[in-house]
């Protein structure tokens, strides 16, 4: 009983990501791209804001592998 409950919480978070990926990429994206200059400023205020987020996830880790390099940094350094 409890791997069907988990399974259905597992499908019905795969459909809520699923439908956040296509409200990003069609509606989203579309609507800063088409704001100019001015949709450069909010997309820099969400990447400022997903990596203070990241950075609180990471922390307690100690340090994590950097994507650009592979090599491991400081959380939150701006190496990374």
């Amino acid at each position: 009983m409890v791997i069907l409950i988990l399974r259905v919480i597992h499908i019905l978070l795969g459909v809520f990501w699923a439908g956040a990926v296509f409200m990003v990429a069609l509606f989203v994206q579309p609507a800063i791209a088409a704001s100019g200059p001015e949709g450069g400023k909010v997309m820099g205020a969400l990447v400022k804001r997903r990596r203070r987020g990241t950075c609180r996830s990471l922390a307690p880790r100690g340090q994590h592998a950097s994507p650009a390099t592979g090599r491991f940094a400081a959380p939150c350094s701006r190496a990374v």
